[in-house]
């Protein structure tokens, strides 16, 4: 999250401007490695069959395995502005995280097969999809018995983006982020050739477990221009924010949230507080952010982030939530005036 404010008010201004505020959300849990196989079971050989897989169109850089090597050196201009954060090559992708925070990749995807033999894809949707596409694999065995394939997905039109602190580093990174994010997203795919011949033929089919996959519609939330809160209002932005499950069964959500920094030579500092309501019953420099929902099923019409993750929802498997997001200010005499103040919210998803 960040916000932006103008120079400090003069003297007698009860509050302070705020000036293009927004908020990085990320969802860490997400695919952490290539997606689950897609089975097609039993099909006879000469005849076909077609599923659908979903596929997300951006990626966060905190999805990459922990480890995994993004620049091994040899751009002057990188490995400039490396050493100027202190990283030095190889850079993998958990030390980069840990210096520039969460950069997320917008794209758009195409498809092969590794193969191509049993197995075709389509991403006529891919082309023109928000936040996820969906991708449909056809399954034509030429042979009897199991047939595997893996379905590849190539990124196009990347625009990878984050804090404009390090926006040129950023940029000359995307090309490095590319490669590793291509394997996450690929999709195996098996099924069996069925010979029928008079004999009888047996095979038993063991369902997926199902994995944590959440989708969310935007990376980022700009709560443009707000005043501190005061003792007689709250001052509070407000955003919606659409949840997906992609995953396969029930998941539960988890959220956190992280203090605000500011940006300059002295940067202010806000604590996350988890009380809820006006911050100015607590103090300055308190802030607060709610997750809200309609109250519908159970969930909880606001909740509460504090810097620990705490339970949120219940997502059945493919449900879609409309949520909204709410910053509520912390109290005039706070810090931050003519700085830019930057927070995250993090959900992570789990299976039973």
């Amino acid at each position: 999250m960040r916000i932006r404010y103008p120079s400090r008010p003069r003297a007698g201004m009860l509050v302070a401007a705020l000036a293009a505020g927004w908020l990085q959300i990320a969802a860490p849990m997400v695919a952490t490695a290539a997606l689950p196989t897609v089975d097609f079971g039993n099909v006879n050989v000469g005849d076909s069959l077609t599923l659908d897989q979903q596929l997300p169109l951006t990626y966060a850089l905190s999805q990459i395995p922990a480890g995994t090597v993004l620049y091994s050196g040899g751009d002057p201009t990188v490995d400039f502005l490396a050493a100027q954060l202190g990283l030095t090559v190889p850079i993998t992708s958990d030390e980069l995280y840990g210096v520039i925070g969460e950069v997320t990749a917008t794209y758009r995807i195409t498809l092969t097969m590794m193969t191509g033999v049993d197995f075709s894809a389509s991403s006529l949707d891919c082309a023109t999809g928000i936040a996820s596409c969906t991708a449909s694999v056809t399954f034509l065995p030429t042979a009897g018995g199991i047939r595997n394939d893996v379905v590849r997905v190539h990124l196009a039109d990347v625009n990878v983006t984050g804090s404009s602190t390090y926006a040129s580093l950023i940029d000359l990174m995307a090309p490095f982020l590319v490669p590793q994010i291509e394997p996450q997203l690929d999709v195996p795919v098996s099924g069996y050739g069925a010979t029928p011949n008079g004999g009888l033929q047996l095979r038993v089919t063991v369902p997926r477990e199902a994995a944590p996959c959440v989708l969310l519609d935007a990376t980022s939330i700009d709560f443009g221009t707000l005043p501190f809160s005061t003792e007689a209002a709250l001052s509070e932005g407000a955003a919606n924010v659409a949840v997906s499950s992609c995953s396969t069964g029930s998941q539960a959500l988890y959220a956190s949230g992280t203090d605000a920094n500011g940006s300059g030579a002295s940067p202010a500092h806000w604590t996350l507080s988890s009380v809820g309501g006006n911050p100015c019953g607590i103090g300055v420099n308190q802030y607060g952010v709610a997750l809200g929902t309609d109250g519908s099923g159970g969930m909880p019409a606001s909740f509460q982030l504090s810097t620990l993750a705490g339970s949120w929802i219940v997502m059945t498997a493919g449900a879609n939530v409309a949520s909204s997001v709410d910053y509520q200010m912390p109290c005039v005499g706070s810090d931050g005036a003519g700085q830019t103040m930057s927070s995250q919210v993090t959900f992570l998803a789990t299976v039973p």
